[in-house]
């Protein structure tokens, strides 16, 4: 998909080219897609039909992406979870009465601490067939301290 006739000739709009089409709301409903055959040599294989006929397999699963959860390295539970910061829940976070107490798992005026990343992982664990993908930056501090976790 990324050649140089998409670039040029899709996404540029500076050559010509037949092979990608740009589909307006005029031509979307009317397009008919044409998906080639399967090839012969497969036309007998009979694998994916049979995969979940045993008993106890089931075709279902849950995909779930998780994205952009900035994960805070330096939470630290029970901190306060009112501060001037964008983020709070860290040492130098004081709280001034009970109900300020960041908990174990996170609270939404702070980034997610790394136990509740594992909780959440590990609830995720639990359900049968499933996948997750997780893309997060992990932070050290406040917002804008993103580091790479190597």
């Amino acid at each position: 998909m990324l050649s140089k006739n998409f670039f040029c000739g899709y996404l540029l709009d500076l050559c010509e080219t037949n092979y990608y089409m740009k589909l307006t709301t005029a031509n979307y409903e009317t397009y008919e897609v044409k998906l080639s055959e399967k090839p012969s040599s497969s036309l007998s294989n009979s694998y994916l039909d049979n995969l979940y006929a045993q008993p106890g397999l089931s075709a279902d699963f849950t995909v779930l992406w998780l994205s952009d959860m900035d994960i805070d390295l330096n939470y630290v539970y029970e901190s306060s979870t009112i501060c001037a910061d964008t983020s709070c829940c860290h040492a130098q976070d004081i709280p001034l009465k009970e109900l300020d107490l960041a908990p174990l798992y996170g609270h939404t005026n702070c980034n997610l601490p790394i136990d509740g990343f594992y909780k959440m992982i590990d609830s995720l664990n639990a359900l049968n067939n499933s996948i997750a993908f997780s893309f997060n930056s992990v932070i050290y501090g406040g917002s804008g301290n993103a580091v790479n976790p190597e």
